[in-house]
This record gives structure tokens, sequence and C-alpha cells, in this order.
């Protein structure tokens, strides 16, 4: 399987209303990560969380979306036209044709390693000084990026909120990798989730009406998650 946000934009460049919002993607991710992570690892391969799996053990990503630069995967259209990524299949980024000027020229011509770099050149300030970045090298170059009143440009809309939740799932991630290198297997990855969970479960279970409400917010069980039961 493999998820990949969708985003539209208008002939001004403005995200239109049938995109992915940043906190419909992350919170779609979010909730297949966790589901992965506890019933499917070794049984459903997913792309996205294969590819934070090689990045995490210290490999380079195979997926160019996912890679600091990009610009190797071309597309080779039925007349032999050839363009910079099938992401980009317009004028602008035609690169020639593979009958008369020849796929090797194409792939390494200085338009299409300028297309390549762009996507690392382009990144702006505030990426550059996220602490997840090299997880979230998760966009496609030029187009993505805007120009917006505070200089500079946005990081692609459904992934601005995506630092904010790496973290817990780079620690699985990490803990899966270690568990790969140590010969135990990925797929003991989910026991120290299991526990987690049974004790989730225990505290639910225990809670009386005036103990503080399992739910974290402070308040009584009996004003807070008991009460919205009822």
């Amino acid at each position: 399987m493999q998820f990949l946000p969708v985003v539209e934009r208008d002939t001004g460049g403005a995200v239109t209303e049938r995109s992915v919002t940043p906190e419909a993607m992350s919170a779609f991710l979010c909730t297949v990560f966790d589901e992965w992570v506890r019933h499917d690892v070794g049984r459903i391969a997913v792309q996205n969380f294969a590819e934070a799996l090689q990045v995490v053990s210290g490999q380079p990503a195979n997926l160019c979306i996912m890679s600091e630069t990009c610009g190797r995967v071309l597309a080779l259209e039925h007349d032999g036209s050839v363009y910079a990524c099938d992401h980009f299949v317009d004028p602008a980024h035609r690169l020639g044709n593979v009958v008369t000027d020849g796929l090797g020229a194409l792939v390494e011509s200085p338009a299409q390693l300028a297309f390549g770099e762009a996507k690392k050149a382009d990144l702006p300030a505030l990426c550059r000084s996220c602490p997840v970045l090299f997880l979230l090298q998760w966009r496609l170059p030029q187009g993505p990026l805007r120009p917006h009143a505070g200089g500079g440009a946005r990081a692609q809309p459904p992934l601005r909120r995506l630092p904010a939740v790496v973290p817990a799932h780079a620690a699985h991630l990490q803990r899966m990798v270690g568990l790969g290198r140590s010969g135990k297997g990925w797929r003991r990855s989910w026991e120290p989730l299991e526990i987690d969970e049974r004790e989730e479960r225990r505290r639910w279970r225990v809670a009386s009406r005036n103990d503080p409400c399992p739910c974290g917010s402070g308040r009584k069980y009996k004003h807070c998650c008991l009460a919205s039961r009822r």
C-alpha cells in the first residue's frame, strides 16, 4: 500500500478545497501507523512506513518524494517525449524526445539535474530547522512550495502538521530497526505497545467516580468521561 497527499491548485496557485487538509492527512497517517505497528508488521507492506524504516536505519530512501533530491524517475510518453517527472508532464518540464536525443543524455541534461536539485535548494529555512527533516523530505520539487507574506515559502499543506506527530512514531521505527539488527525480528516491536494498552485498559476498569479521569484531563471521572458516556 502507498498513501499520497492529494493537493490541487487553481490557476492562481492557491490550494483548492478538494485538497487534503494537514489535519486530515496527519490524523490518517497516525491512525494507519498505529494500526499497522500493532497488527500488521510483517504481514502488510506500507510503502510510506517501509521508506521511513529505510531512512531510520541510515539508508537513503528509495522513494523519490521522500529523498533529499529527486529527478531520477522520468516520464516517457507514447510519442517519445520525455518529461522531468510523471507529476510534471507539461511543456515547461519537457526535456526532449528519446528517439532524437537519447534517454541517457536527457537524464543527465542540465535541465533535469537542476530539476532534481530544486527540491533541496528551495527548501524554506523553517523546514531546514525541523528536527525530523530526515523523515519529512516528503514533497515534490518546485510546485508544492509557495511564497507567503512573511517571505520565503510554505511547506506543502499536508505536511505542516507532521513534525508534531513524527517523533513518537520515529521511536517505534527505531525500536523496529534495533530489533531487526539484533535478530529478534520486527514483529516483536508491538510487545511494548501491548503492555501499554493493557495498562490503559486497567486504568479505565478500576477508576471510580471520584478518581481523576484516566483521560488525563485533571477532572474527576464522574465529571469528565463518565458523564459523557451517559
